[in-house]
């Protein structure tokens, strides 16, 4: 190659797909999608690429040593595998961004608990 590198070290850019069978040292995913401002719900159901549960454990069993997730946790959190992902971050201490959802964020647990709301006003808080 003209830059000087090896063919292994050559970022692969590709689909969940291109991946499958396949493994890396590293990968960096995105979950990224363009939205307007406040137009999270109305693209859900669009969302079927993200929410795939097969697609879930291709993208993120393909990495060897390191996984680098980039997405937006508020979206990421409606899906079931990928909530528990999140979930699985923050306890190891990994997660790295915006805000968490309220239902996901710890200090918002644990204030809610010193105040002691109830499950059932926990629930109104945290409806999506």
């Amino acid at each position: 190659m003209e830059l000087g590198l090896l063919s292994e070290e050559v970022p692969k850019v590709g689909s969940v797909e291109e991946f499958q069978g396949g493994e890396r040292k590293a990968m960096i995913l995105s979950l990224v999608r363009s939205v307007e401002q406040n137009q999270t719900d109305k693209i859900i159901d669009r969302m079927s690429f993200i929410f795939s549960p097969k697609r879930f454990n291709v993208a993120i069993t393909r990495a060897k040593s390191l996984l680098i997730v980039i997405g937006n946790p508020h979206i990421m959190a409606y899906d079931r595998n990928w909530n528990m992902f999140l979930n699985y971050c923050i306890e190891l201490n990994c997660y790295v961004g915006c805000n968490l959802p309220l239902h996901m964020d710890q200090k918002t647990q644990q204030c809610l608990e010193e105040l002691k709301i109830d499950e059932e006003d926990k629930s109104k808080l945290f409806s999506r």
